[in-house]
């Protein structure tokens, strides 16, 4: 019975060790991408390198190196190797980010976390609780220990897929961005829209990031009435470009409805359901945004949901589908600001025939 306990302590222990570490690690990468779109944004507007730049940066926390490997900027920690893009050394992580690629002169920017190997209290945790485990053992200790380790791998293999995901999710647009600064004619019409359209979508992506792991709002915040008809306006313009690039029919209609939600709430809300119904549907289908009757409804002919899975679309990292982009936060997104501030969302789709959602402002 001891050695069953040790043992799941053991596992309990790297399982939630690992966990965290991975989460402290992909909250680095967040911050790396974040600074590498800086870099990027600074040299396509054509400023060259200053420190004075960077300074919002912790410079103990953060290092730009050039192709040479010399220092820029930052605190030159003698790290084992740019190769690796992840590893610890006297209880510092460190993750290395080559996705400048050269611009400003910087070809690394190294970010470190020098808190979390020395402040992480795992031990301790896996200490009390399979202390009070061993009293009750003898009576659920198999199921009880089962039970408690099936969640803690399951979060890690979904954050695993967020990280791989997420990191797939914003090479696309980088990439596009690359080619068209690299391009012989960069600034030409097509590369422009490109450009614009990129831009855009990196923008989406790093506002849904932040807006889910960083947001601190107090809910009980005052917000005032807003016309959400002006702000889906503005979002249906950004997302038609994309449609007819995929080739697909854009239905919409809105009338003026006064609510009082966030503009940002707003906006993520909306962006998400018409972005989902945009990425889920082929050439030659049809998106139909409707904003009437007080209440906001987006309907695709796209690939449509498996009943079994409508339950889990509105989990974190949850994707019903492989088969196209996105890191499963959208839908949870959505969720979150339909329980804030109080509204109620409704999803009939049906598979290989297409979604409805639906979000009631009443």
């Amino acid at each position: 019975m001891s050695i069953f306990i040790t043992i799941s302590a053991i596992l309990f222990y790297k399982i939630t060790f690992n966990y965290e570490y991975d989460n402290a690690v992909s909250k680095l990468k967040m911050k790396a991408y974040e600074l590498s779109a800086n870099i990027i944004m600074q040299d396509m507007k054509g400023k060259s390198f200053k420190k004075k730049n960077f300074l919002s940066y912790n410079i103990n926390t953060t290092s730009l190196y050039n192709k040479s490997q010399s220092l820029m900027y930052g605190i030159d920690e003698k790290i084992l190797s740019f190769k690796r893009d992840v590893y610890t050394k006297n209880d510092v992580i460190y993750v290395v980010d080559k996705s400048t690629f050269g611009h400003l002169g910087i070809e690394y920017t190294i970010l470190k976390d020098t808190k979390f190997l020395k402040e992480n209290n795992v031990l301790e945790k896996t200490i009390l609780i399979f202390g009070f485990i061993f009293v009750l053992m003898n009576i659920i200790g198999y199921f009880l220990s089962k039970l408690f380790l099936k969640p803690i791998l399951t979060q890690r293999e979904k954050l695993n897929n967020f990280i791989k995901d997420s990191t797939h999710e914003l090479n696309t647009p980088v990439s596009a961005l690359m080619m068209c600064v690299d391009s012989p004619n960069p600034t030409s019409l097509k590369n422009l829209e490109r450009i614009k359209l990129s831009s855009k979508r990196i923008s989406e992506i790093y506002k849904d990031l932040t807006y889910i792991f960083l947001d601190d709002s107090d809910i009980n915040k005052q917000v005032n009435s807003i016309n959400l008809k002006d702000l889906l306006d503005a979002q249906m313009d950004y997302f038609t470009d994309f449609a007819i690039k995929k080739k697909i029919k854009v239905n919409y209609e809105a009338e003026d409805l006064n609510y009082k939600i966030d503009e940002e709430s707003f906006i993520r809300l909306s962006n998400n359901l018409i972005s989902n119904a945009v990425k889920y549907t082929s050439s030659a289908g049809t998106i139909t945004v409707k904003l009437r009757d007080n209440k906001l409804t987006v309907q695709d002919s796209g690939i449509g949901i498996a009943k079994e899975k409508q339950k889990d679309i509105f989990d974190r990292f949850y994707r019903a589908t492989s088969n196209a982009g996105g890191f499963g936060i959208g839908l949870n997104i959505v969720q979150t600001i339909c329980k804030k501030y109080d509204l109620k969302i409704e999803l009939e789709s049906i598979e290989n025939e297409g979604s409805t959602f639906t979000v009631y402002f009443s």
